[in-house]
This record gives C-alpha cells, sequence and structure tokens, in this order.
C-alpha cells in the first residue's frame, strides 16, 4: 500500500510527471519521504478500508495538501469520513456493511445477519468512527439505530462527534428515495 500511495501521490502531485502511471520502485525506495509512505501504508492496512475508500483516503490526503507526517493521524482519517459519507451513495453503503458483516460472522462463527446485533459496541463504535458503517446505514435502517442503542453513553459521544446527526436527518429528508437501496439491511437482519 506504501508503494500505491506514492504511486497516487506522484499521479496527482507531480506535474509533468515522467514515469506515467508508476514510478520505478528504487525511485520509492530512495525517496526522503519513504518512511511516510511506509507509516502511512501500514495505517492504511490496519484500518482495513475496502479497496475504493483507500483510493479515495489516498488522494484526499495529498490534494488537501496534507503533510505527509500527517497522513496517519485520526484528526486527518475524521476529516476524510466525513466528506466521504456525504459523498457515498446509499447501495455502495450496503455493499460495504455487508462485506463487514460477512467479515465479521467468518472471524466470530456467526451469521452475518446477527452483525448489527451482536457485534460488540465498542467494536461497532470503531467501525463508525472510521467509516466502514456508513451514516446511511446507522440513520437509515431499523438494524443500524439498533445497534446505535446498544451503545453506551461514551460511545455515543464518539459516534456523535463524528457523525453530524442534523446533516444526516436533513439528507435523508432531502432524498427520501435512497432509502429504498437501505431496504434489504432491514429486510435480511430482522432481531431475534
Amino acid at each position: 500500500m506504501a508503494f500505491e500511495a506514492f504511486c497516487v501521490f506522484h499521479k496527482t502531485c507531480m506535474p509533468g510527471n515522467i514515469y506515467g502511471e508508476k514510478p520505478p520502485l528504487d525511485k520509492f525506495i530512495n525517496s526522503p519521504e519513504y518512511n511516510g509512505f511506509y507509516t502511512f501504508g501500514k495505517y492504511l492496512a490496519e484500518l482495513k478500508l475496502p479497496k475504493d475508500q483507500q483510493q479515495e483516503f489516498m488522494k484526499f490526503v495529498m490534494q488537501q495538501g496534507v503533510k505527509i507526517k500527517d497522513w496517519a493521524k485520526s484528526f486527518v482519517l475524521e476529516e476524510f469520513i466525513k466528506l466521504y459519507s456525504l459523498k457515498e451513495d446509499p447501495k455502495r453503503a450496503v455493499e460495504s456493511v455487508i462485506i463487514l458483516a460477512e467479515e465479521w460472522s467468518n472471524e466470530n462463527n456467526r451469521h452475518w445477519t446477527e452483525f448489527f446485533d451482536k457485534v460488540p459496541a465498542s467494536m461497532a463504535t470503531h467501525f463508525i468512527i472510521t467509516g466502514r458503517i456508513s451514516p446511511w446505514i446507522i440513520y437509515g435502517t431499523n438494524a443500524g439505530q439498533r445497534m446505535v442503542d446498544r451503545l453506551n453513553e461514551r460511545e455515543l459521544e464518539l459516534v456523535v462527534n463524528h457523525i453530524n446527526v442534523n446533516t444526516w436527518k436533513h439528507k435523508l429528508k432531502k432524498y427520501p428515495a435512497s432509502l429504498n437501496e437501505l431496504e434489504i439491511i432491514d429486510e435480511t437482519c430482522i432481531s431475534k
């Protein structure tokens, strides 16, 4: 992922890039920013963001002019997640949360449809603040609401600090047809 970020950097930020799509590997290894890219790549791997979201995050830090030493800091991810979630398509939010629920089910020997009712609250909080669970799911589905209802006061505070409730209430009212995309979650993840 570090080399991939380096390639995106060259493509995005280097006008007149002579290397085309990919600079040579030795250019990366000998780069004065190698450690910064390595740290960022490791951070991306630990976040386990979907591939398209990783790409968007890479572009975000570069296009926003964030210093490379700050790319792996939580405040940068928080800002990205806030902006990314506002542009996210509800269908994509459904796909992402189903993939996440399947990963969780494989690791915990449960069926993915139990995710919203059985994922530990601390883990749900982490998934929400890292953008793995979209505000579309939280505010647009009963399953998402059931999950949020299980959070304690501190966890809820963390979630609310990352997702602007008023913005999302307005968005759900403005685009009611988008809620149709979310119905599959409530149809398959019925509380037991």
